[in-house]
């Protein structure tokens, strides 16, 4: 099968994640990362779950169309 198509899929999993913080305290550094809604991680250190696919916003890349960005809400993922 020919590989000429390319597709953006987004897909949620569970991961072990890497942040450093800079905090006065190792409580209120894990309150920082626990209240931010978007943690940029320093790394990804290992996939705890395998990836679950987000159907509504997976998508095949058109060469004739724009790319589309999509807002993805991740928080919504767990209620499907």
């Amino acid at each position: 099968m020919a590989k000429n198509k390319k597709f953006q899929i987004f897909c949620r999993f569970s991961a072990i994640g890497k942040k450093t913080i800079s905090a006065s305290s190792l409580e209120e550094a894990r309150q920082i990362v626990e209240a931010d809604d978007s943690v940029q991680f320093d790394e990804i250190v290992r996939l705890t779950e395998s990836c679950k696919v987000g159907e509504s916003l997976s998508h095949i890349i058109s060469e004739s169309e724009p790319e589309i960005h999509h807002d993805v809400d991740y928080k919504s993922w767990g209620s499907e």
